[in-house]
């Protein structure tokens, strides 16, 4: 559990390394937002206070039963008079199985506030990827609008010219509408991931929030059988653990339940008639006559076989989650180098002969239009890819704890 805690505090350090940067600079990294999260989030708040009142509340489970003071007066105190001190001994390990249970849920408590860290820091993540990949669309929409915006010019140079028809201006102009247009869809997108993303740290605004850095070029993760190994050791596979050490405890309390507890008490009586005192012993103890809660103990054996069930059920879904993670991590970065290394540059060959067929005359509009279109478009689906890749990232992180280099630095 400590290597998750020690990854969360590292990441809070280097945010506190580049937060004066960030402040001056009015843009924020990753680390920085990630710092925000842990530092203000009001769910892990809550989850941190739930663990330390479970804390105190295993504390209070090993107290001892208080000893009662009883009085008896016959005759308003003119006959017999009996002062005892009376104490409670519990048998059958009640208080040892009481502690037990309160200890594990302690634990649950705890490894619930970890297992929280961890899966905030991967949503900050995701969030965090979203709102870059937002953003990169505007910038990437932009430039397409300055190029149709300069394509436009020069078709008008060219009608003006006899070069070129009116009706290629007329494309030219609506393709350049539809840019502007996409483009004001895509500045909403960057206000719902930056709302998205502030949220996390309690402060939800729209307000432009700008990010430093961008995805890194190449994310590199440990082997599978590594990510299963963290994966079993996470804190939620803990608390799981937790909870079947709760069912054990409330089978031992069960079982402690059919030894009845003893009372025993100390006193002086005083006999009014004579005036004196003698000391007094007594012992009380109940006779499992009609309940001798076998009953319950049946029921307590049942449930420890079924949160073990529980807890073999959830470690093997939560390795299947780890492989469908990984799964779709490759393929979005297999994806990736793909488009990088074959169709991209391929895409950007083909629109500049294109572009320059065109200024021949040797090539209509409709293919520049179409060449420039399918460009936008695998420049875009890369930007999908690069978020798609981050998300599967922040999944594995997640379910394994292990925080992939995602983002690349300013």
């Amino acid at each position: 559990m400590g290597v998750y805690l020690r990854t969360l505090c590292v990441a809070c350090m280097l945010a506190a390394s580049s937060r004066a940067a960030a402040g001056t600079a009015g843009r924020m990294s990753f680390e920085e937002a990630l710092r925000r999260v842990i530092d203000h989030n009001h769910g892990l708040r809550a989850s941190g206070l739930a663990a330390e009142s479970a804390d105190e509340a295993a504390r209070q489970s090993r107290a001892l039963p208080n000893p009662r003071a009883e009085a008896r007066l016959e005759d308003l105190g003119r006959g017999e008079l009996e002062l005892s001190l009376v104490q409670t001994f519990e048998l059958g390990g009640k208080r040892a199985a009481r502690s037990t249970l309160a200890g594990s849920d302690a634990r649950a408590a705890a490894t619930f506030r970890d297992a929280m860290k961890i899966e905030l820091a991967a949503e900050t993540m995701r969030r965090f990827a979203a709102l870059a990949a937002a953003a990169r669309r505007v910038e990437l929409v932009d430039e397409a609008i300055d190029i149709a915006g300069t394509t436009v010019a020069e078709i008008e140079r060219r009608v003006a010219a006899g070069a070129a028809r009116e009706t290629d201006l007329l494309r030219a102009r609506i393709a350049l509408e539809e840019l502007r247009a996409e483009r004001g869809l895509l500045v909403r997108g960057v206000e719902r991931s930056t709302l998205a993303l502030t949220a996390l740290w309690g402060a939800p605004s729209a307000a432009p929030l700008e990010i430093s850095g961008g995805f890194a070029w190449r994310v590199a993760l440990p082997p599978a059988d590594s990510l299963r190994s963290l994966a079993l050791s996470h804190p939620e596979a803990a608390r799981h653990g937790a909870m079947k050490d709760r069912a054990a405890a409330e089978l031992a309390g069960a079982r402690a339940g059919r030894f009845p507890d003893i009372d025993v008490g100390a006193g002086i009586i005083r006999y009014g008639e004579t005036g004196d005192a003698a000391l007094a012993l007594g012992a009380s103890v109940p006779l499992p006559l009609f309940n001798r809660n076998a009953a319950a103990v049946r029921e307590r054996e049942r449930l420890v076989e079924a949160a073990g069930n529980e807890v073999r059920e959830a470690l093997v879904r939560r390795e299947a989650d780890v492989l469908a993670a990984c799964a779709a991590f490759d393929g979005a970065a297999d994806a990736l180098a793909s488009l990088d290394a074959e169709i991209l540059p391929r895409a950007e060959t083909a629109f500049e002969r294109i572009k320059a067929y065109y200024a021949q005359g040797s090539a209509g509009f409709l293919e520049l239009n179409e060449s420039r279109g399918d460009l936008v478009r695998l420049r875009l689906r890369r930007i999908d890819l690069l978020e798609e890749r981050a998300s599967a990232a922040a999944g594995i992180m997640a379910l394994t704890g292990y925080p992939p280099d995602v983002f690349a630095a300013e």
